[in-house]
């Protein structure tokens, strides 16, 4: 199984992390638009059609063409890999059964739209353009984590009052300008348009949440100075709260499945009380969803403890880790690159997949960024290359699936690798890990 092709060629594949990782990069080359070359042969082996595809380098020098990983750099450009310590080049394919399709897209409800009905800004504030935004309809709930002077705020949808028509106005809000910085949960938006919830709008959300309770910052966290503003704690050497971090994160960073000598320089608490709080609000949505209506405590913790993840991992930059830190995970500047399992936000159970320098890319003094993040991964299917959205779940009431998954090597559905997140909200990132390799 290791072996493609015919064995005197020596074509030997890639782990199953490495594949994910060329595959991503693959296809936003791919994505570039750029020329290529494709060959058929037939394969000894198996005796079915195979496809290699050569491609040829663009003019446009960009990073997420290239791989890198532990001395060694894959560039899909010229489909080659090249040794940094001797500079030796050896030659690359990219083999798929040409017979292999994509499932089927889910059939996705069209939700009439009256226009007239619908306002639209004439246009973005100056700062504003290119940054995420964010669609609403009548009643729903939005808390708003930062404000501009000119009256626009930067927000996260607590209730969705109609989600169905939220993504078909996305749908037809990407359609009509090509953007696809227009969300149904998240972004920017004008709060001349919005109003205070109402008493009763507030109760029935209270209720959702497990009370006011729920909402509150955790104990072991510092005072809350500025409840729209990040604070970051620092972990000192010895604090126990430092070393179970660590030790988590430091649990597949070992020999034989990591062959790298792993320091871990410093460890951050990350505290975004706004940003908590809609976490909160998703995940005891989501829960309270599955246990038929039920707020009883016992049914919530069978459920959160089914359906909540802690830790999964992100590796990061330092250019996003500071917008995610302030205003979470959005797919306009997590979710860009990799695509295999849908075009959403990704995390990995294992930090030794996401410690990658393609996912963790090093700065200039080679210190490397994780995220230790709590995520709702609710009920999940398997994800589908660029799909937008997960499949859907229940087509009675055109509920889809919270997250989609990537099975690896030996994974299985109970226990997936990879999870793809398509709301803001279902991830909280925890603690900032940065750490260096030798």
């Amino acid at each position: 199984d290791v072996v493609v092709g015919n064995p005197a060629d020596c074509w030997i594949k890639y782990n199953p992390a490495l594949n994910t990782m060329i595959e991503n990069a693959f296809q936003a080359y791919t994505d570039s638009g750029s020329t290529r070359k494709t060959t058929l042969s037939q394969s000894p082996m198996t005796g079915s059609l195979k496809k290699a595809l050569t491609f040829y380098p663009p003019s446009v020098d960009d990073s997420k063409f290239i791989v890198r990983w532990d001395g060694y750099n894959v560039d899909v450009r010229d489909m080659q890999q090249t040794k940094e310590a001797t500079g030796f080049v050896r030659d690359i394919q990219r083999i798929t059964d040409i017979t292999v399709t994509a499932p089927p897209e889910a059939p996705i409800e069209r939700k009439e739209i009256d226009l007239s009905e619908v306002e639209i800004g004439n246009s973005l504030p100056d700062g504003l353009i290119g940054e995420p935004q964010m669609v609403l309809v009548k009643g729903d709930v939005v808390q708003f984590s930062s404000q501009r002077q000119d009256g626009w705020a930067f927000g996260t949808k607590l209730h969705h009052n109609d989600e169905v028509t939220a993504r078909e106005l996305v749908r037809l809000a990407s359609k009509e300008s090509g953007d696809t910085n227009t969300f149904t949960d998240t972004g920017w938006f004008p709060l001349d348009i919005t109003e205070i919830p109402s008493a009763e709008e507030l109760t029935a959300l209270q209720a959702k949440v497990g009370g006011t309770d729920a909402l509150q910052a955790p104990s072991y966290w510092d005072a809350i100075i500025d409840p729209t503003i990040v604070q970051l704690h620092k972990l000192n050497h010895g604090d126990k709260e430092r070393e179970t971090v660590i030790k988590s994160f430091m649990a597949t960073l070992q020999p034989p499945r990591f062959s790298k000598n792993v320091e871990v320089v410093g460890v951050e608490r990350i505290q975004n009380l706004a940003m908590w709080q809609s976490y909160v609000v998703k995940r005891q949505t989501i829960c309270y969803r599955e246990t038929g209506g039920t707020d009883s405590p016992k049914a919530m913790q069978v459920a959160l403890d089914r359906f909540e993840r802690h830790w999964l991992w992100h590796g990061t930059n330092v250019e996003v880790m500071d917008k995610i830190m302030q205003q979470g995970f959005n797919r306009s500047f997590c979710g860009k690159n990799a695509t295999m399992y849908g075009k959403g936000v990704y995390f990995a159970r294992d930090a030794e997949y996401s410690a990658y320098p393609t996912y963790a890319v090093p700065d200039i003094n080679k210190v490397q960024y994780m995220m230790a993040c709590r995520v709702i991964v609710g009920e999940y299917c398997p994800g589908v290359r660029n799909a937008l959205t997960p499949e859907i779940r229940d087509s009675s009431t055109q509920t889809l699936y919270d997250t989609t998954v990537g099975l690896l090597s030996n994974d299985t559905m109970e226990n997936p690798s990879i999870y793809v997140t398509y709301h803001d909200a279902q991830a909280y990132p925890e603690y900032l890990i940065k750490f260096k390799q030798s």
